[in-house]
């Protein structure tokens, strides 16, 4: 017969509740839709309770548009959709 141990697998179940899952949204230059579906899920996720338990990324394939902001485009859908996108530039 095969017997767990309770109290190794309550630790393992309290320690994958303290891990954070992690999300990663990839485009060609991270200034763009990236950057939304980042702000979309993280949205999202506050929306369902889970902040605390996911954390979003996003990052560009191309480094053409290192330090650059996200485009103006973006920024209106953003808006217009009661989103925030993070601070910072392209990465």
């Amino acid at each position: 017969m095969f017997r767990s141990n309770s109290t190794v697998e309550e630790e393992e179940l309290q320690n994958a509740a303290r891990t954070k899952a992690r999300i990663l949204f990839i485009s060609e230059g991270n200034v763009c839709r990236s950057v939304l579906a980042e702000a979309i899920m993280t949205q999202m996720l506050k929306d369902n309770g889970l902040a605390d338990r996911v954390e979003c990324a996003s990052r560009g394939t191309r480094d053409y548009n290192l330090g650059e902001g996200p485009e103006h485009a973006a920024q209106v859908v953003a808006k217009e959709m009661g989103l925030t996108l993070r601070d910072g530039t392209a990465a």
